[in-house]
């Protein structure tokens, strides 16, 4: 499916996509993608997944085209580094801030606390969720 397509994505938020070096990264802030995640779960959308960008991916991206395409079917793409949000600041639209993966999670299960929402970690070990 192409993304923005799904029920979250299409009726929830509309993102603006930039194109940095030939990789979409959208320029959503934390309170944003919280936001999008709420109203996915409200929506019934359980097949949404969201990636974080930062220059290591970027240059993997250019690199494997395998990789690119999952970036491309990502419904959310948002970015874990400084580096991007500087470089944006060339470009006419700009990130507004980094977002990093754990910062995303973190912010989650304080939400889901509060909403009573539950986690499923799989391939989880342990010691990772623990």
């Amino acid at each position: 499916m192409p993304r923005h397509e799904s029920v979250a994505a299409g009726e929830l938020l509309a993102l603006k996509a930039l194109n940095i070096l030939g990789v979409r990264i959208d320029a959503i802030s934390m309170q944003e993608i919280i936001g999008w995640v709420r109203d996915a779960i409200h929506a019934g959308a359980s097949d949404q997944y969201i990636l974080v960008m930062n220059v290591a991916k970027l240059v993997k991206a250019r690199e494997d085209r395998t990789f690119h395409r999952i970036i491309d079917e990502a419904d959310l793409v948002g970015v874990d580094g400084m580096p991007l949000v500087w470089y944006s600041k060339l470009l006419p639209e700009r990130l507004p801030e980094k977002v990093s993966g754990i910062d995303i999670m973190m912010t989650m299960f304080q939400v889901a606390n509060r909403e009573g929402w539950s986690f499923y970690f799989l391939g989880a070990t342990q010691q990772v969720i623990g």
